[in-house]
């Protein structure tokens, strides 16, 4: 089926936060990842700035941790994205 969404391409989209999670359809999932990883970012960054390595540390952890998150989830939003086309296949047939 040329319209299934291969999870490696929505992964490598979200190199970009969001931006996996758009190519599977899912738009208010991506429009979520792309603030949170945005508004964690420049928590850090602003930390960073005003010299305050401890939020800084704390705030990247949880950066990397939300950004790492988005690219796992894009791949699993490929999936189910799939498996919901399978199903309408399927129903389609009965």
């Amino acid at each position: 089926n040329s319209s299934k969404k291969k999870p490696n391409i929505a992964k490598l989209l979200s190199v970009i936060p969001g931006a996996g999670y758009a190519y599977t359809k899912q738009y208010q999932t991506a429009i979520t990842s792309l603030l949170i990883n945005s508004v964690l970012a420049y928590a850090t960054y602003t930390c960073i700035k005003r010299d305050n390595y401890g939020m800084a540390a704390l705030s990247g952890i949880f950066s990397l941790t939300f950004y790492f998150g988005n690219i796992l989830g894009a791949g699993k939003s490929a999936n189910r994205y799939n498996l919901w086309k399978t199903d309408i296949f399927k129903n389609s047939l009965d």
